[in-house]
């Protein structure tokens, strides 16, 4: 068993080590001196560190007024950030894949066809432009983070019985470089993962009480979180391994045959309405060739293997997060080595975002062994009163 401070050490490490990574790429267009900027920062984060243990031991405020305090405070910064930045300076396309991908099918013309303001083809699963319709309804694609902040928030404070742990958690993220970028490009690689663990949460506290209507509404809400982006492979895989026992084989194949009916459901429209033209657009190719077939295939291997051993939402967290950082640190190692530390880094080569996917587990890592149960009450949606089993 990995000892608890092995586990905070690395997982706050890892996650330091992914803002380095930003600030090496985006700091040269804030001063020459970029390199200064890692210790800043790593001063920053020990300090914040050292000051919130400190304030939260003298403070008596109630944790669920604080934490709404700090969301607002986020909140309201990100909303100022949003209205500063105009996303059309930016040279990160997400924010116009998507825009253009919903302008197109709200105006009845195949979606595939268009391209972002930078020019590129759009290659997202359909799940993503679902999802994110509704923050480009609203009016700025950008709201989808602020909503993701939000969550977060929701999650730490469900997760965590330690106020300095529910502080520092929602600091780390709200200041952290990752983010400050992901909310200014108004990408959303961050908030395709809460999506993920608001899910989990759900299926967490269905866990022992599994019937046919909880099965299907998770089904169906598991096909379309999956019909986002490829990579919640890895998570599905480590969570469902274990998720059903021998005598729920009946549960397990309504919640299966939900999933893949609601998954081909948001892609076979697209076939059906110009299937050459979804062949030479197809999202399922392009997010596959975008890793390795042989690590594909030890990626989904070693899911499978962690999957067995996962018991319990801490657990799933440690080995989610850290397969999906390994996996994304090796295809990045793999393009260094094939094309060079300039062309990977400031050239595009690859794009150093995906390390975003961790994060959420990272910081939900930093204290393992204080979550809460039960994580919060959803009687009203599965029909029970108690989530314990």
């Amino acid at each position: 068993m990995i000892p608890k401070i092995m586990i905070e050490s690395i997982s706050l490490s890892t996650f330091l080590t992914i803002n380095y990574i930003f600030l090496i790429k985006y700091g040269p267009q804030i001063t020459s001196y970029y390199w200064t900027l890692l210790p800043i920062y790593t001063f920053f984060v020990l300090l914040s560190i050292k000051g919130l243990n400190y304030f939260s031991r003298r403070l008596s405020i109630k944790p669920f007024l604080l934490v709404g305090i700090i969301c607002l405070f986020f909140t309201t910064a990100y909303l100022l950030l949003l209205n500063k930045i105009d996303p059309l300076t930016i040279n990160v396309d997400r924010r116009s894949a998507i825009t253009t991908f919903n302008t197109y099918l709200l105006s009845g013309e195949y979606p595939y066809l268009g391209k972002s303001h930078l020019g590129n083809p759009i290659s997202g699963f359909p799940g993503l432009f679902i999802v994110s319709m509704p923050f480009q309804l609203m009016g700025d694609i950008g709201y989808f983070q602020v909503f993701s902040f939000l969550c977060f928030g929701f999650l730490v404070y469900e997760k965590y019985n330690v106020l300095s742990h529910r502080m520092l958690s929602l600091f780390l993220l709200g200041t952290s470089p990752i983010f400050l970028w992901e909310v200014a490009a108004r990408s959303e690689l961050f908030s395709n993962m809460i999506l993920l663990l608001l899910f989990i949460f759900v299926c967490e506290s269905v866990r022992g009480r599994k019937t046919y209507k909880n099965m299907i509404l998770c089904g169906i809400v598991a096909g379309i979180i999956f019909s986002t982006r490829g990579i919640m492979l890895i998570p599905f895989i480590i969570y469902f391994t274990r998720y059903f026992k021998n005598n729920e084989l009946k549960y397990a194949l309504t919640f299966f045959l939900f999933l893949i009916s609601i998954f081909s459901a948001t892609i076979l429209p697209f076939f059906l309405w110009d299937a050459e033209l979804f062949l030479q657009h197809n999202p399922l190719f392009v997010q596959s060739f975008k890793i390795p077939k042989f690590l594909l295939i030890v990626v989904i291997i070693a899911s499978l293997i962690a999957g067995i051993f996962t018991r319990g939402f801490e657990k799933f967290l440690l080995h989610t997060g850290y397969i999906i950082f390994i996996t994304i640190c090796i295809v990045f190692l793999l393009t260094v080595a094939k094309y060079g530390w300039t062309q990977t880094i400031y050239h595009h080569q690859f794009d150093i975002s995906y390390f975003q996917f961790s994060t959420p587990f990272l910081l939900l890592l930093l204290f393992p062994g204080s979550i809460q149960n039960p994580l919060f009450d959803i009687s009203c949606v599965f029909e029970y009163k108690s989530l314990n089993p």
